[in-house]
């Protein structure tokens, strides 16, 4: 086998006007930076797909809260409105162990 040095080989190349082999090696370098970059953008969007599968299930689970809150809710605003006796006659009438008030 014969040992050529790299300058040697360049000097080859472009003296016998050899220009396909510049031409491929360019092309090579730049499939690898393109596939680089390609392999940055896919982890980025990755990311970006976990993070709103993550946002996604939280908003499922403040759904389901909400829907467990909504008749506390409506029972806690009416009472919040009444005033007086008629306000602990309301509390007292819709007070059980499934709707107490948020606070």
């Amino acid at each position: 086998m014969i040992e050529v040095s790299p300058k040697e080989l360049y000097n080859f190349l472009s003296g016998q006007k050899i220009k396909y082999f510049f031409y491929a090696n360019t092309v090579k370098t730049s499939c690898t930076l393109i596939g680089q970059n390609r392999e940055q953008k896919y982890q980025q969007l990755e990311m970006v797909h976990l993070s709103k599968g993550q946002k996604l299930s939280r908003l499922k689970e403040l759904s389901k809260m909400y829907d467990l809150f909504a008749p506390i809710q409506v029972t806690y605003k009416e009472s919040q409105s009444l005033k007086g006796l008629v306000k602990m006659r309301y509390d007292k009438e819709h007070t059980d162990g499934s709707s107490k008030s948020p606070n």
